[in-house]
């Protein structure tokens, strides 16, 4: 199946939305049809990327996901259901995700083995002309037992004709990025399938592993950033000087500027200081008090036609609930757009 890589999508999890195919199945409709975006793409994923998952629960019978219910476990045969009832446009394929530096050669091999389980069953299952499956890839395997990786990665990519991309999961856990080159990983996938790798990552995170080869992101940092009171400083533009043409919320790899050590796997402090300083402003800040202009007078938004810093800085310090909606509805802009 072939989607547009140049429009953003409806994300969605499993773990937010776990008895909600029941209600979308009597209607026939897309997920994306449903909840009232039928012409935009959707992304059904097993987690919410903001979300810090608990470690031991997975098992022989499934994986756990921490719904408003509690936890629930989640099999092959749910997941199944899940996806044929909401038909979405692409998905990611049931992942043993719970896996870490510290995790055992042993526990590795059961979280590939069970990966290439999932994803055999999803290829005879799900009808791949109808919606484009992701398998994933954790991480962490590389870290622990590089050989049960090379093989399962192996497995793969013999049957990468019946799958349309990969997730790379456990880039980032615990706030931190794992200590492990991601080009040298990627460099083993085929060039026309996109990487994807969900999580809260920093801008200039984000900007390193573009120039690794990752193509796709969720929009974790939008939300985020948002919460915190701050917005995309217009000095953004002035590191990205072209629009996306890989990835819908990202500058290609060659318009991004060499600015930090990651050729060997190092993200640097250096970097975080020099992006922290140029990329964000705090509309929290006493400066915006008193300002009039919007966020951005170059763009057209709802939030910076219908609304100034002084009151964005106003709902923000009287912890109103639209001030963030209204940063996010710009930001998710300005992000898509750089």
């Amino acid at each position: 199946m072939v989607f547009n890589l140049g429009s953003q999508a409806i994300q969605i999890s499993i773990d937010t939305t776990y008895t909600f195919h029941e209600n979308v199945k009597p209607s026939g409709y897309t997920i994306s049809k449903f909840v009232g975006f039928p012409k935009i793409p959707s992304f059904l994923t097993i987690h919410n990327p903001l979300r810090e998952l608990l470690p031991g629960f997975n098992d022989r019978s499934g994986i756990s996901v921490w719904t408003r219910m509690g936890r629930r476990t989640l099999d092959i045969s749910k997941f199944i259901q899940i996806v044929n009832d909401f038909q979405p446009t692409f998905f990611q394929v049931l992942s043993d995700y719970d896996v870490s530096v510290s995790s055992s050669v042993k526990r590795i091999r059961k979280s590939t083995s069970r990966n290439l389980e999932y994803l055999n069953e999803v290829i005879q299952k799900i009808d791949s002309s109808a919606r484009s499956a992701f398998g994933t890839i954790e991480v962490s395997w590389f870290l622990v037992s590089p050989f049960d990786a090379e093989i399962a990665l192996t497995h793969m990519l013999e049957k990468q004709h019946d799958f349309n991309g990969f997730i790379l999961n456990g880039v980032k856990t615990s706030g931190k990025i794992n200590p492990i080159n991601i080009s040298n990983i990627i460099a083993k996938l085929p060039e026309n399938k996109p990487r994807f790798t969900p999580g809260e990552f920093k801008l200039w995170e984000i900007m390193d592993l573009v120039r690794s080869g990752v193509d796709l992101f969720d929009s974790s940092v939008v939300t985020r950033v948002s919460e915190e009171g701050q917005v995309f400083s217009l000095q953004l533009e002035k590191l990205n000087h072209s629009k996306a043409t890989a990835t819908p919320v990202l500058p290609s790899n060659e318009s991004i500027p060499a600015k930090s050590n990651q050729i060997n796997g190092d993200f640097s402090s250096d970097n975080e200081n020099f992006s922290a300083a140029q990329l964000v402003l705090n509309l929290r800040e006493k400066q915006y008090f008193g300002d009039f202009s919007p966020i951005s007078t170059t763009c057209n938004c709802y939030t910076c036609r219908k609304y100034t810093r002084a009151y964005l800085h106003h709902l923000l310090c009287t912890s109103e609930l639209l001030g963030p909606v209204l940063l996010m509805m710009q930001e998710q802009i300005t992000f898509s757009e750089s």
